[in-house]
């Protein structure tokens, strides 16, 4: 994996003499062959470039850092984003900063470790570059290369947000009842199941009724269709506060009708679960 930009944050020369005094790990890193995925490899050369920038800079410390790192990515352990408490930060970074890292985290977690390894991974180097040169907060345009990397690589991996289409559902009901049915059930438990599967979602619950009979009972009756498929929902897990109920009487028809027309398909209650 190319790590340019690390290259280009300093003037990498020739290391040599290793040995005898810190940044010694250095060497350790850069003589192994990396065995773990294809994250973890990427990884690996991604904090070897740094180590090796960091060295040249004459901060064996963090020469010695990154290298660890880059050998633990190398030996197949899970290597996190640095978290911030490990670095002196200036107290007016801690908000940018930690708006990245958990960005970065999520997408980790969210499948970017396999489905897009290599950018995965220079973004995760990337932002410990810019954690460790922000410590550091004597170089500015170090500063601000990691972070334009960090920025540059999490474009490609910040998931898109998903578009919610609302669901609809309908539970009919015999003549003059209220009672749920098996199949009503069954609806309910689809609508429960689509509104379990959408956190933060709410479900509409509006009951209806045909034109048969008084339009005065017809309005209670609808009320108590709604009231039915609102308990079979809470008791399928929906909490109460996110179901929002009306009833209509009958009025708003399914098919229209003249008045005092039995009519299945206007006995009903809708229910839309949306955001």
């Amino acid at each position: 994996m190319a790590f340019s930009l690390f290259r280009t944050v300093v003037a990498v020369g020739t290391v040599s003499a290793l040995t005898g005094c810190a940044g010694t790990m250095l060497d350790d890193a850069q003589g192994i062959d990396p065995a773990g995925t294809p994250f973890q490899n990427a990884l690996y050369s991604g904090y070897v470039d740094l180590a090796l920038a960091e060295y040249d800079e004459g901060d064996y410390r963090d020469s010695d850092y990154f290298s660890r790192q880059a050998l633990a990515a190398a030996g197949g352990q899970a290597v996190m984003p640095q978290a911030l408490e490990e670095r002196r930060l200036p107290s007016d970074s801690l908000g940018a900063l930690g708006d990245a890292r958990s960005r970065l985290v999520a997408a980790l977690d969210a499948n970017a470790r396999s489905g897009q390894p290599t950018i995965a991974a220079e973004a995760q180097a990337a932002f410990d570059c810019w954690i460790q040169e922000q410590e550091e907060n004597d170089q500015p345009g170090d500063i601000a290369a990691c972070r334009e990397a960090f920025e540059t690589a999490m474009a490609r991996l910040d998931p898109q947000p998903m578009v919610f289409e609302p669901r609809s559902y309908t539970v009919y009901f015999a003549t003059a009842s209220s009672n749920l049915t098996g199949s009503a059930l069954e609806v309910v438990r689809q609508a429960a199941d689509a509104a379990e599967a959408n956190a933060g979602s709410r479900v509409e619950v509006v009951g209806h009724t045909d034109t048969v009979g008084d339009p005065a009972a017809n309005a209670r009756l609808s009320g108590q269709r709604a009231e039915a498929v609102k308990a079979a929902l809470v008791e399928r897990g929906v909490p109460t506060g996110r179901i929002v109920m009306s009833a209509t009487g009958e009025q708003d028809l399914a098919e229209p009708t003249g008045d005092n027309t039995d009519n299945r398909l206007n006995r009903r209650v809708e229910i839309t679960v949306t955001k």
